[in-house]
């Protein structure tokens, strides 16, 4: 009996450690704390989070009735907190993202090889974008491949870009003639790479106020102050055209001449244009790229002399002032400008030659530009504003300034009595060479030395 109860007790305590160990221990871990594993999933039947494997008739995951509560309310929980952060995190940030870029500037417009962007408020990109677009290298190409003579040929090249705001429009004007003047003025400028060199100026320019100036044009100098952009008239965008291949070719026979000339040089002739539809501005401007003649100076004082004393003198501020004629001869009165013999001979013949080429196209109302470098004690000069020709409109203002109607001497007598300071700023081409140059040369003294006695005899 006692044995019999014996096994049955053995028989039992057996069938459990069976029963417990066909059972798998199972441990409540946090779904974050536990490494992914595809043949592991997070159980939703067991009170806990744990991993089980993937056994749906395992026991020990058989759902209750509360386990299937105490998940849906945990999940309810959960949803009602995330519902309660989403309002405060989308309130913070930014509904609508701000536009790294002004109006007036265009980023998205085609990319060109240097990588010029185009703003509204600086003109000059708008031709560093043309020169540097492959439309314009096409250009190029193909008028080198075309014969020189060839009459279908078009020595200008018209540029049309635009964005989704704003439709923009440059002309550049006898663009391969311009390009190969701008290779000989960079040639001797190691700072320059040639064509890339003026490109990379244009893309970033300053409006600059001239203070004395009569004429009202406004002026633009790059930030590298190497070129300076001027806004043309009505009358010399007129004109111009007629005059650019006159001075393409004297300027090209005096670099094979070596003959001295104080031309400004002129590095292109352009026309520029744009329509911002977003912002409503609108542009449309003929503008001239000149070298800037105080390029690398410490300039002091600047003078744009006529050769006329009728009207010619600029009140002094302190600011970019441009003195004038009389100006200049208050200023001799106590400090003369003498030059040597040398650079006076240079200067006589540059004018010369350069008032010839100019009264031979019917062009006047050009101002020698001063500027007086006391660091190098040196001069550096310069003709500006030779574009314009003699049209009726100047041949009319002649005509009433000489008349002695607004109370000055007419241009006969004062030729006659050889008193050209006197004489009106606007006469005739051939009369205002002989004012300018006479002028010039009574305004620069030259250093008498052991040779001017020589000269006399």
């Amino acid at each position: 009996m006692r044995s019999s109860r014996l096994r049955l007790a053995r028989l039992t305590i057996a069938r459990l450690a069976t029963k417990s160990l066909s059972r798998k221990l199972t441990l409540p871990v946090h779904p974050s704390l536990m490494p992914p594993h595809p043949s592991l999933r997070i159980s939703s039947h067991c009170a806990s989070p744990i991993y089980s494997p993937l056994d749906p008739l395992s026991s020990s995951c058989r759902p209750t009735s509360g386990d299937t509560e105490r998940p849906r309310a945990e999940r309810q929980q959960l949803l009602k907190r995330i519902t309660q952060l989403l309002p405060t995190a989308a309130a913070s940030l930014p509904r609508v993202l701000q536009m790294p870029f002004a109006p007036h500037e265009h980023p998205g417009l085609p990319r060109n090889h240097i990588g010029v962007m185009v703003d509204e408020t600086q003109p000059s990109t708008l031709i560093a974008y043309t020169l540097a677009s492959a439309e314009y290298f096409d250009y190029l190409r193909q008028q080198a491949a075309q014969p020189a003579d060839a009459s279908t040929a078009s020595p200008h090249f018209q540029h049309q870009f635009a964005d989704r705001n704003a439709n923009f429009y440059c002309q550049v004007f006898f663009a391969p003639q311009f390009r190969e003047l701008r290779r000989a003025m960079m040639a001797a400028d190691a700072n320059y790479d040639e064509e890339n060199g003026f490109i990379a100026s244009l893309t970033n320019c300053i409006r600059w106020d001239v203070n004395g100036g009569k004429s009202g044009a406004h002026f633009c100098k790059m930030a590298d102050e190497r070129f300076v952009m001027k806004q043309m008239s009505r009358a010399e965008a007129a004109s111009v055209l007629a005059f650019i291949p006159h001075y393409l070719r004297y300027a090209r026979q005096g670099q094979e001449s070596a003959a001295p000339t104080a031309l400004a040089k002129i590095a292109g002739i352009f026309r520029i244009g744009f329509k911002n539809t977003a912002t409503g501005q609108a542009m449309r401007q003929d503008v001239v790229i000149m070298e800037n003649l105080f390029y690398g100076r410490t300039i002091t004082r600047i003078f744009d002399l006529k050769g006329s004393m009728r009207s010619r003198y600029a009140q002094v501020t302190g600011k970019n002032d441009v003195l004038m004629d009389e100006n200049l001869m208050e200023s001799l009165a106590e400090n003369p400008l003498y030059l040597k013999h040398h650079s006076k001979v240079v200067l006589e013949r540059a004018i010369l030659y350069d008032t010839d080429f100019l009264a031979g196209l019917d062009i006047m109302d050009y101002s020698l530009l001063v500027g007086i470098d006391e660091e190098k004690q040196e001069l550096v000069v310069g003709i500006i504003d030779y574009i314009r020709t003699f049209t009726w409109d100047k041949r009319l203002e002649m005509y009433v300034k000489s008349s002695g109607i607004l109370g000055s001497a007419p241009a006969a007598l004062a030729t006659t009595a050889g008193i050209f300071g006197s004489m009106p700023t606007v006469v005739s081409p051939k009369l205002y060479k002989q004012r300018f140059s006479g002028a010039m040369n009574r305004y620069f003294l030259m250093v008498p030395s052991k040779w001017s006695a020589m000269a006399d005899l």
